[in-house]
């Protein structure tokens, strides 16, 4: 999603701090085999919450009319090889006996078998169904490990393969996924990576003000992150780039040109501090044009002598240096003449 217009700094702020986690369907295809689309069902309802396995769906019925054969049943059939079989086999554990030890067991074994199927994303909702409904039954720490490889999958996997031609990346698909490895474990070592990398993929899909939001989540949750770093100097171009969607936005253009000093004084010895101090003195220009330019509109356009004065001096104690400070200076002068003797007439 891209904004049509900028998102201002305190409505951004509200967002981080509410860390929003937005839940994304995975595309389903046309051609798909009817055992395929079963699989790839979406287990979350309309409000993004999991959704109870539950029997009774013919497509889910039981070859057996208990849990534990069932249960072996979906095994004997792994250790053939038959995997989608198996796939369907543990699934229909879990939907005829949800309550049941064996469910849960099937539910992770499904899950493994999404992997070994080359099913990143399928897998990932089917170890997520694992923590939000067997919590305490498996290695945690395990699932968290493979749902990061599974979204690191799905980042780069190509889409649309056809004949000789590559496809095409589709890396957003995982940002949902990475989202949610942060809610499944806040506290997890790999969370700021995990977090990092929304901020990544927004920024390298051009949807700088999500990037934004994804890079200051990751200062606000883990500010001792060994890739603050990285992400503060992100956060600053994100910010670079969306003041060049937004020209005259002067509060834009002051906290990309903020963000990008407050990374050189930060971060003195960082091999980016001359691509900052770059950018950085290019908004300092673009700023004093906005400013100067102001000026010039209430001194020779609106024939306003007053606001001309108040904006030049604005000009003057914002650009001292300017090469544009000695007219600035002439203009103040002789406009305050001006306006002297209008007084006195």
């Amino acid at each position: 999603m891209r904004f049509p217009f900028s998102i201002p700094c305190p409505v951004r702020f509200a967002a981080v701090c509410a860390a929003v986690v937005c839940a994304s369907a995975p595309l389903t295809h046309a051609q798909q085999s009817r055992d395929t689309l079963i699989e790839d069902h979406r287990l979350t309802d309309d409000f993004g919450a999991t959704k109870r396995k539950q029997g009774g769906w013919v497509l889910h019925r039981a070859k057996y009319d208990n849990a534990a054969a069932q249960l072996a049943y979906a095994e004997k059939l792994q250790a053939k090889g038959h995997l989608r079989k198996a796939s369907k086999a543990y699934n229909a554990v879990v939907h005829q006996w949800h309550d049941t030890p064996e469910a849960a067991q099937a539910q992770r074994q499904l899950a493994d078998v999404l992997v070994k199927r080359g099913k990143s994303q399928s897998a990932f909702d089917e170890y997520q169904y694992l923590i939000r409904y067997f919590s305490g039954t498996f290695p945690y720490q395990d699932v968290l490990e493979t749902q990061f490889t599974l979204a690191n999958a799905v980042r780069t996997a190509r889409y649309a393969k056809l004949l000789f031609l590559p496809g095409f990346e589709d890396s957003p698909r995982a940002v949902p996924l990475y989202e949610q490895l942060v809610e499944n474990g806040p506290n997890w070592e790999r969370a700021p990576e995990a977090q990092f990398n929304v901020g990544a993929i927004q920024e390298a899909a051009d949807e700088f003000e999500l990037a934004v939001v994804a890079y200051e989540t990751l200062q606000l949750r883990y500010p001792h992150s060994e890739l603050i770093e990285e992400a503060t100097f992100r956060r600053a171009q994100a910010l670079y780039q969306m003041s060049l969607r937004s020209p005259r936005d002067e509060d834009q253009l002051r906290e990309a040109f903020s963000a990008l000093l407050g990374f050189v004084r930060r971060y003195p010895a960082d091999p980016r501090v001359a691509d900052a101090k770059r950018l950085s003195e290019e908004l300092k220009q673009r700023l004093a044009d906005m400013y100067y330019d102001r000026a010039i509109f209430y001194d020779k356009l609106a024939k306003k002598p007053k606001s001309a004065v108040i904006a030049y001096t604005d000009f003057i104690a914002m650009f001292p240096t300017s090469e544009r400070r000695p007219i600035a200076d002439e203009r103040v002068a002789a406009l305050q003449l001006e306006m002297e003797r209008r007084n006195e007439n």
